[in-house]
């Protein structure tokens, strides 16, 4: 979750350094910072409360990740 979360954040600072280079948006370490602050703290709010017991985690139909178990 982590990873593709980080990767959406960074395709969004992508899409204003490209598609907005005249804009007044600038993008420094404390947005960068904020990025990921909040990646890590989504990624946790998702993936801790199976590790606590409620649901669990399950082999994917496919058999080559975890899931979890809903």
């Amino acid at each position: 979750i982590v990873a593709l979360w980080s990767l959406a954040v960074l395709a969004f600072e992508r899409f204003f350094v490209i598609c907005r280079p005249l804009g007044n948006i600038r993008l420094r370490g404390k947005h960068a910072a904020l990025g990921l602050l909040f990646v890590w703290t989504f990624s946790f709010i998702w993936t801790i409360p199976p590790v606590l017991g409620w649901s669990s985690y399950t082999v994917s139909k496919i058999g080559t990740t975890c899931e979890p178990n809903w």
